[in-house]
């Protein structure tokens, strides 16, 4: 069954945060996760198998910030980066002991498109594409994801069109008044991207279950799509020097249940969450 039609069938568990679970093993704050694709291979694979143990169903691979704008000082390539990152997902899903999928994992450039930066749009699709034709072989889907802008988006749904034929879904943050970076609100969202092809789309990052809430049914019930939800462990708070996220595996799995009562398909974590996060998301949900 491929993850069209698995979503359509059920709802499907997603993993939680890569970046903070590579820094409690030793990955510096502000280096690139990805390097350690490479560099410490089994670290990630740890990571993904620590989420499959618990029940994740959709792992996403480590290739958030693939793109050369993000990799400018790294000494491996685009495409070195992404395949070794889809390659990890890929031995842990298939030695997970139950069905587990794939996500190509494609975060934003990190720069503005014009004309609010220097970025075009064909630029933007060409960064995109090289860790997609890179990274396709092996995934299941194509997750463009933490999207602030649809025309951002856009381009990345482009690039992953013209370099594969896998499933494009598309995931955006909004802030506490339930809007883009770009400022649209999330109906324009669900129109602009319906209209640029993706076979599913939703919400990650941004904000907790419980501040996302009232803004479900802004997208629930309003598309034929499956709706994917990755939201973060609350609203952050700075703490003995320290971003912490204030929700319990406990309670971040309640306040999701809500939004999961609304409608979606594919549910998972984004920053403060971990594998107990995802265990209590299995035992809630499935």
């Amino acid at each position: 069954m491929n993850i069209l039609e698995r979503i359509r069938s059920g709802r499907l568990i997603a993993d939680g945060a890569m970046g903070t679970m590579l820094q409690s093993m030793g990955l510096r704050v502000g280096a690139a996760p990805e390097s350690w694709n490479i560099d410490k291979p089994e670290n990630v694979l740890a990571v993904h198998k620590a989420y499959t143990d618990v029940g994740c169903e959709l792992l996403t691979t480590n290739t958030f910030g693939c793109n050369k704008l993000r990799q400018r000082r790294s000494k491996y390539s685009i495409a070195e980066l992404a395949a070794a990152g889809v390659s990890l997902a890929r031995e842990a899903a298939d030695n997970a002991g139950h069905s587990c999928y794939v996500a190509l994992d494609v975060g934003p450039l990190g720069a503005f498109l014009e004309p609010l930066g220097t970025v075009s749009f064909d630029e933007a699709t060409a960064l995109f594409a090289e860790s997609i034709a890179a990274g396709a072989e092996k995934a299941d889907c194509v997750l463009i994801e933490t999207m602030g802008d649809t025309r951002e988006a856009s381009a990345a749904v482009k690039a992953a069109k013209e370099n594969c034929t896998l499933p494009v879904f598309s995931t955006f943050s909004v802030d506490k008044n339930g809007r883009l970076l770009s400022g649209e609100d999330l109906p324009t969202m669900l129109a602009r991207m319906t209209d640029a092809g993706v076979d599913a789309l939703g919400c990650n990052c941004g904000l907790g279950p419980e501040e996302f809430l009232p803004f479900a049914e802004s997208l629930c019930g309003k598309t034929d799509l499956p709706l994917i939800f990755s939201l973060n462990a609350g609203l952050p708070v700075f703490a003995d020097g320290k971003t912490v996220y204030p929700l319990s595996p406990e309670a971040f799995a309640d306040n999701v249940k809500k939004i999961a009562a609304l409608g979606g398909s594919v549910f998972g974590g984004c920053c403060g969450t971990g594998p107990a996060y995802i265990e209590q998301l299995v035992r809630v949900l499935k």
